[in-house]
């Protein structure tokens, strides 16, 4: 029995060290691979032209024009609204019903760390027989790298064309809408959120708002061409609407996941380790009941 039972240890801890060197390998693979491009030096990408569009927020544009306020808008400069184009199910095309600003300029890295692109022009509201005035222009969208971006306005009750003073008022989430490949870029519904600046802005001296910091406004349109770089291939991930925080883009040079999110190499471990187990344990139970059955034997022979 002191044999059986050395044996079962034996075949147990063998399985043991089997899984746990077999363990080793697949931790190293795990570990995220560096390729060349993720320490490739920025260069700066001349801006030849870029247009961007923005609705600023829906709600605000339905109530200016509503029969509350009873008020319009007026675009200038290198700004124009384009209608809305319906789908052929009614809804409103994405990338109309919205404001868009041409011309863009300035400069941006390959790598989109760093850099901005900067329009000129704007939109004058006005509401409530005059008494309600909104004047957003000159806008430039910043880059912080290819997940975060920054939309800079003046916001202001100044008259059309009178500029105002530029603040950061929002923040963009890019990490699911950016494309970019060669000298071609483009932003596809980015979402825009208002900084503490941006709400303070829109609700004016005279509380004209109730706008708060994260309140989100419509989403962002941007397209554009470079020169003078090759921009670092990226492109767009698709995703339901609302997760966008929970996706990130995915840069064609980056290091491949693991193909597969199902462990495999831990499961096949484990499955063997069980069939040596109960094999052992059958011995275990074949070697207890051998005695018992020849027990009567020897007894008769008395």
């Amino acid at each position: 029995m002191r044999i059986m039972r050395h044996g079962f240890s034996a075949i147990v801890g063998t399985a043991a060290v089997i899984g746990a060197a077999l363990l080793v390998p697949t931790s190293a693979s795990a570990a995220p691979a560096f390729t060349e491009s993720e320490t490739e030096v920025a260069t700066a990408c001349q801006v030849e032209s870029a247009s961007v569009s923005w609705g600023v927020k829906q709600s605000f544009r339905q109530y200016i024009t509503g029969a509350i306020a009873g008020g319009s808008w007026e675009t200038y400069g290198e700004a124009a609204y384009v209608a809305p184009s319906l789908t052929e199910t009614g809804a409103v095309e994405a990338g109309t019903d919205l404001f868009q600003w041409v011309g863009g300029t300035g400069e941006i890295a390959n790598t989109l760390e760093s850099g901005a692109i900067a329009f000129v022009g704007g939109v004058h509201f006005t509401g409530h027989d005059g008494e309600l005035e909104l004047n957003i222009a000159n806008p430039a969208v910043e880059f912080e790298g290819a997940d975060t971006g920054y939309l800079l306005l003046e916001v202001s009750e100044a008259p059309v064309g009178e500029a105002g003073t530029q603040v950061r008022a929002a923040k963009l989430d890019l990490s699911t809408t950016v494309s970019a490949s060669g000298q071609d870029l483009s932003i596809v519904g980015a979402s825009v959120r208002l900084t503490a600046e941006g709400a303070a802005a829109f609700n004016g001296d005279t509380d004209r708002g109730t706008y708060v910091a994260g309140e989100e406004m419509d989403p962002l349109y941007l397209q554009a061409t470079v020169a003078g770089c090759e921009l670092g291939e990226v492109v767009a991930v698709d995703q339901p609407s609302g997760s966008a925080e929970e996706a990130t883009a995915a840069p064609i040079s980056a290091a491949p996941e693991a193909e597969s999110a199902v462990p495999w190499v831990p499961i096949v471990i484990g499955g063997v380790a069980l069939i040596v187990i109960g094999v052992a344990a059958g011995m275990l139970i074949a070697g207890r009941k051998k005695p018992e059955a020849e027990g009567p034997a020897s007894s008769t022979e008395l």
